[in-house]
């Protein structure tokens, strides 16, 4: 079966795709605490539309802390103007054609 997508549901969807993101970032987050736990000299920075590079312990602790957060609100903010756009796009154009065939089916 054929369907179009027409309308994407900005809040809902922008959640969740930030929510993984989120959850990539935390995984880095963490082995950025392992090198630093064993010492390795490493730089640590953010950069998700808006770029931060810290120096010295106490600012790449801070800054691993705090990078899930910002990634969160940043690729929420990033992902509803994409949906935005293409809401709004779809008006014009059509929205995005899905070919879907039930797996059940398919075997």
């Amino acid at each position: 079966m054929e369907y179009e997508l027409k309308k994407i549901d900005v809040k809902q969807n922008a959640k969740v795709l930030a929510a993984v993101a989120l959850i990539i970032n935390l995984f880095i987050s963490v082995f950025g605490f392992i090198t630093l736990v064993f010492g390795i000299q490493t730089t640590v920075s953010f950069d998700y539309i808006i770029s931060i590079s810290v120096q010295g312990l106490v600012w790449k602790i801070g800054l691993l802390l705090l990078s899930p957060i910002l990634m969160f609100i940043l690729a929420y903010l990033s992902f509803a103007v994409v949906f935005l756009l293409y809401n709004y796009v779809v008006k014009y154009t059509g929205g995005l054609k899905l070919h879907l065939v039930n797996a059940d089916n398919d075997a």
